[in-house]
């Protein structure tokens, strides 16, 4: 029998999935590597890093810390903040039944995508953070910043627990459902979304 438990391991990680926003409203995160996308196309690292339908693998756990989005023409062309649906597209997260995120496209692009790269590069430092603030932490709603979905999940005193991570986030269960839900007005189905929680994964080490 074990002498002890398991040791614990936070590693940063994302979790990503993409697909055609068609002519409905999209659930993300429900269609794993190896299965057929909504294009009909076997997904594969291109697509997704989710091995599981809506969940994640047992026993992993993973501290969501942040959301971000881009809309990408059919050939791969990133689309530009200007275009019209990350102003008219809606996004929502939900673990189980809560919904723990609600906002327009807009308000969870990354900045660097505002622009090229080659473009990023040369902006000056204050032009730089401007744009972090505008789009990384300053959101409407319930004032959640982008770069922390929650409020801390876990209460100061219960940090050193060794079931607690030291993060703050909202925590994914293993093996607990989850989706992000694109609500648009379906004039671009073959535009596709890409679709990123930041975040940490929480594991044990046998």
């Amino acid at each position: 029998m074990p002498i002890a438990g398991p040791l614990m391991e936070l590693c940063r990680e994302i979790l990503m999935d993409t697909e055609p926003l068609g002519n409905e409203r999209l659930t993300l995160f429900s269609i794993p590597l190896g299965a057929n996308g909504r294009d009909g196309r076997r997904k594969t690292f291109r697509d997704t890093n989710m091995w599981c339908s809506a969940m994640l693998p047992s026993p992993d756990k993973f501290v969501a810390t942040g959301i971000k989005c881009a809309f990408f023409e059919p050939d791969g062309e990133l689309i530009p903040i200007s275009h019209p649906l990350y102003w008219t597209t809606s996004i929502e997260l939900y673990i189980s039944a809560r919904r723990y995120w609600e906002s327009t496209i807009a308000e969870v692009i990354d900045p660097i995508l505002l622009t090229s790269v080659e473009h990023w590069n040369k902006l000056d430092q204050d032009r730089k953070v401007s744009l972090m603030r505008r789009f990384g932490t300053a959101l409407c709603g319930e004032l959640i910043p982008a770069d922390r979905i929650l409020v801390p999940s876990f209460p100061q005193d219960k940090r050193l627990d060794i079931n607690q991570p030291a993060v703050e986030g909202v925590m994914i269960e293993s093996q607990q459902n989850f989706h992000v839900v694109i609500d648009h007005e379906g004039k671009w189905p073959l535009v596709r979304i890409l679709c990123v929680l930041q975040g940490t994964n929480w594991r044990p080490i046998f």
